[in-house]
């Protein structure tokens, strides 16, 4: 699989989307199953699976980036 920096997700979590896509889009297929909803959603899996980028966890990471840093206000020291 082509790496670049850009990519935010791993190989193993490429794979686990792949397959979790997979599965929810052969649902459609079930009778039993009505909730439609759950194909639909499966387009975000495969699509950020095969872009190797996701929109969520570039958001995390800026947010994890930008948060303030930990004031060191009371540090004890050893006796």
């Amino acid at each position: 699989m082509l790496k670049t920096r850009y990519d935010n997700i791993h190989s193993v979590d490429r794979i686990v989307r792949l397959a979790l896509g997979a599965v929810m889009v052969t649902l459609i297929f079930n009778p039993a199953f009505d909730a439609y909803w759950v194909t639909l959603a499966s387009v975000y899996p495969i699509i950020t699976a095969i872009m190797a980028w996701d929109p969520a966890y570039a958001l995390m990471g800026n947010l994890k980036r930008h948060s303030p840093a930990k004031s060191k206000i009371f540090t004890p020291t050893p006796a």
